[in-house]
């Protein structure tokens, strides 16, 4: 399965500070491709991901009548964004998202794991940079952003829902 994050040693990025240890690495190969291609894709040995966060850009062709109407509970939330990854045989590492979520999977299935926020201090024992490979795979300083994360690569011992 592939992953869309990962962690690196900061060694192997041009650039990177000294105190640096790791860095988050999010999968920067991007390529055009149909759809037909994308769904073909799921299964074979390396299957893509479509990440359509803001789906503006690669998911701008939607249209607005194919989008289900909004149910009734979200009457009272103001949505940021709404997104749409289309993907197969994915990971993504353990994370935090910025805002709230409605998740809905369409076909499959997915594990999710929830921490109680009492876990919050054993999670975020330092920030990580977040670096971006190239589009042909190449790590450079170009590719380190200023933008710091919470490790939570140590949430893996702790006891999940």
């Amino acid at each position: 399965s592939g992953l869309d994050k990962w962690l690196e040693p900061a060694e192997w990025w041009p650039g990177h500070a000294e105190d640096e240890e790791k860095m988050l690495v999010v999968a920067g190969r991007r390529k055009s491709v149909t759809i037909a291609e994308l769904l073909q894709s799921f299964d074979s040995p390396e299957p893509l991901y479509a990440d359509g966060a803001g789906n503006s850009g690669p998911f701008a062709f939607l249209e607005p009548d194919l989008l289900p109407q909004r149910p009734n509970f979200t009457a009272a939330l103001e949505p940021t964004g709404t997104n749409l990854w289309v993907g197969s045989k994915t990971v993504s590492r353990f994370h935090y998202d910025s805002c709230e979520n409605i998740f809905v999977q369409l076909a499959g299935a997915k594990r999710l794991r929830l921490l109680p926020p009492v876990y919050t201090a054993a999670l975020v024992q330092h920030r990580l940079r977040k670096a971006y490979l190239g589009s042909k795979g190449q790590r450079s300083a170009e590719g380190l952003s200023e933008e710091r994360v919470p490790n939570y690569a140590t949430a893996d011992g702790l006891p999940c829902t």
